[in-house]
């Protein structure tokens, strides 16, 4: 074998190497960066799939805690109509009672009797027909029907047209 064709082909084989070796690097570096802006866009994807995650959790806790807190006013509404129901039947069983007895009587003297029972059984009929509409005011305060507003008062008139009312 010829010396200088043998270092000739040594030589065109080495800057056949490095031309490989060199296109071998680009390639290796273009698929690091390649790799690295696939790393980078699965992690956006992961980020921005968490922050979807997280926004419908704090949905769900939202309605959630709506949901309980409109069946906690509604049970506190149920309770309080509960409440009312039952003190207005126990202020009508002695109205009724004594209506009944009104009824009942056969001679002018026996209604005569029962004048002072009647009273009691009207003033009994309107502390009913009072709770009844303060009632109806607590519900309507509660829905919202009614807003308060400030307002200045001369407090010594007031008094004045109260005390003139109930004479």
């Amino acid at each position: 074998v010829d010396a200088p064709s043998y270092v000739a082909e040594q030589r065109r084989v080495d800057r056949s190497l490095r031309k490989y070796n060199a296109a071998i690097k680009r390639v290796n570096e273009d698929a690091h960066v390649e790799t690295l802006t696939v790393s980078i866009s699965a992690l956006l994807v992961v980020v921005l799939a968490l922050v979807g995650l997280v926004a419908t959790l704090l949905s769900l806790a939202s309605a959630r805690y709506l949901r309980l807190e409109a069946e906690a006013k509604r049970d506190a509404v149920d309770r309080l109509t509960r409440q009312q129901a039952h003190e207005q039947r126990n202020k009508f069983s002695p109205a009724i009672c004594y209506v009944e007895s009104f009824l009942e009587a056969e001679t002018y003297d026996e209604f005569l009797g029962l004048k002072d029972d009647m009273r009691a059984a009207l003033g009994l009929l309107k502390e009913v027909e009072a709770l009844h509409q303060t009632r109806l005011d607590c519900y309507r305060i509660m829905r919202g029907n009614y807003a308060l507003k400030h307002d200045v008062v001369d407090l010594v008139a007031f008094l004045h047209d109260r005390a003139a009312a109930e004479r």
